[in-house]
């Protein structure tokens, strides 16, 4: 299999070290079959970022881990695929992380693997759990900022959320139907509460 990416940019893409990824290339086995599809996961990213790879100018590798429809995800990463290009003098490459259904336990495991092999950022969309919040914690403690996506992380240490703010969508929600109900009890013969 041949590919015109540097080894050692195909491991930091996907995550692994660069003996894997020539294992994986040289097709000679004795890799585990997820690891395979990172490395193969990582050289498609690559190809498909291939017009900011070779621009010189400071590199940032941003992971963008999301627990969402496919549909959803796919929308995410063209539209931050879209992006980058535009981003000069600096040049993002991103790490995806999309899963339609992921338990809290895969998902804190992959923001861990984020952590250890570093990142300039994650782009979070996942469950408002105490787990997640927690992984969250360790990645700013890393130096590591998140943002989140959509689901927002209040009790964590996120840098920023990016989506609607459902606290004021249910306050504004609650008032019109308060005002949608009390035009009619007035117009009602019944007690209503």
């Amino acid at each position: 299999m041949t590919h015109p990416f540097p080894v050692k940019v195909v491991a930091l893409q996907a995550g692994v070290s660069a003996a894997t990824v020539d294992r994986v290339i040289k097709q000679r086995g004795g890799v585990h079959a997820n690891t395979v599809r990172r490395v193969m996961q990582a050289l498609d990213e690559l190809a498909r970022q291939s017009t900011q790879v070779g621009l010189s100018g400071k590199k940032f590798m941003l992971d963008l881990l999301m627990v969402a429809p496919r549909r959803f995800t796919d929308a995410v990463r063209a539209a931050l695929e879209a992006e980058l290009p535009s981003l000069h003098p600096a040049v993002l490459r991103s790490r995806f992380h999309l899963h339609e259904t992921l338990e809290v336990g895969g998902i804190v495991d992959l923001l861990e693997r984020i952590r250890k092999n570093g990142s300039h950022g994650v782009l979070l969309k996942a469950p408002d759990v105490a787990p997640v919040a927690e992984a969250v914690n360790r990645l700013a403690a890393a130096g590591i900022p998140v943002v989140t996506l959509v689901t927002d992380l209040p009790g964590s240490t996120r840098r920023s959320y990016v989506g609607m703010d459902n606290r004021a969508a249910g306050e504004t929600a609650a008032y019109l139907i308060g005002q949608w109900l009390g035009s009619a009890r007035k117009n009602s013969r019944c007690w209503c509460p």
